[in-house]
């Protein structure tokens, strides 16, 4: 990361503020109070989105699965373009799809949205570094800032090397401070077990000893990690 880059992160802790700086071509852009960026963009993501009104069918008269998603599509250059922890991916050209699929789930939940890196043959045809995947249903029920929200999550899978990432958790650290913890479930419950553990560390703080004894040989083998279902290839 640049001393340049660097200066404007630290420049955009503050609230209303803005860097100008060069790209690698001598272009120049600018980099905005990422809440703003997106409180701004909530106006784009309340539109209706033309290529899912009405969503197409098939010859059949069923709806197709995938359809382009433009509305999503400018909320992601713009978060791309305006905000520091994104503007690496704007070198990456990124298609983005709504999916209308009855249940769209992984590991028993349902999926929000899912960020992939095309490779062989999918790549060939998509002609594009990554692809976001969202899911059209639950794109209806959403708010707009939750729109932003997601678009915003799954182009934090993004990396500079134009690698999909994983997660911090369900979610990323700066992601919430920038949407507070009320703007999904998911993290309130997050919040909350973060206030229990301060709790629990000081009602162990009383006694630290049991820390420094032997841990006693257990007969049970370790468990095996979670396997990654698509290690550098896509995240959700």
């Amino acid at each position: 990361m640049t001393t340049a880059v660097q200066d404007a992160m630290a420049d955009l802790q503050k609230p209303g503020t803005s860097v100008e700086l060069s790209g690698p071509d001598g272009e120049g852009f600018r980099l905005e109070d990422p809440l703003k960026v997106c409180e701004r963009l909530c106006e784009v993501a309340e539109r209706v989105d033309p290529n899912t009104e009405p969503w197409p069918t098939d010859g059949d008269g069923d709806p197709i699965e995938y359809v382009k998603a433009s509305v999503a599509a400018e909320i992601g250059q713009a978060l791309t373009e305006d905000i520091v922890r994104l503007s690496h991916l704007r070198i990456f050209d990124i298609h983005y799809l709504f999916r209308h699929k009855e249940t769209w789930e992984s590991k028993g939940r349902t999926v929000y949205g899912q960020m992939k890196r095309p490779a062989g043959l999918l790549k060939s045809y998509a002609g594009c570094d990554f692809i976001v995947l969202l899911n059209w249903p639950v794109w209806q029920a959403m708010t707009p800032m939750q729109r932003v929200a997601l678009v915003y999550h799954e182009l934090r899978h993004g990396d500079v090397e134009g690698k999909v990432r994983g997660h911090d958790f369900e979610g990323f650290f700066d992601e919430l401070a920038l949407f507070g913890t009320d703007t999904y479930r998911d993290w309130n419950h997050l919040a909350k077990a973060v206030g229990q553990g301060a709790d629990v560390r000081h009602q162990y703080s009383l006694d630290l000893s049991v820390l420094d004894r032997p841990a006693e040989a257990s007969d049970e083998p370790e468990p095996d990690p979670d396997p990654e279902p698509f290690p550098d290839k896509e995240a959700a």
